[in-house]
């Protein structure tokens, strides 16, 4: 069993950017906080199928890395397929999904829409 890395947790409470005038601009998403307003189950891909890793609590936040589509999920009124990344696993994939029906915010929970993972 390989290696989990989460880059998610409410011990993350400032994220920020260091750059100074000889950083080239990155092609990779920022990150934002995001917040979920229930308990929600984190996934390894963005489908309900996927095995949970876990959950997200409400009104923590959290840090959200990117966001894919994936699954359509239709809860509380809500239908959306924008799935959040919350970590990595070893080797760079994305990883820890939540869906973006259950956060707080816009249909990305608060993400850019330049914010889509790169490699999923």
């Amino acid at each position: 069993m390989g290696t989990l890395l989460i880059a998610a947790g409410a011990a993350m409470a400032s994220v920020g950017t260091l750059a100074g005038p000889s950083v080239a601009a990155s092609a990779e998403p920022r990150s934002a906080m995001i917040e979920a307003y229930e308990t929600v189950r984190i996934r390894d891909y963005a489908t309900t199928n996927s095995a949970v890793l876990g959950t997200l609590a409400p009104n923590r936040p959290t840090l959200g890395l990117c966001w894919v589509r994936g699954e359509t999920v239709r809860d509380n009124g809500v239908t959306n397929d924008i799935w959040v990344s919350t970590g990595q696993r070893q080797g760079g994939r994305k990883s820890f999904f939540v869906s973006a029906v259950y956060l707080k915010g816009d249909e990305r929970g608060g993400l850019a829409p330049g914010d889509h993972c790169p490699e999923y």
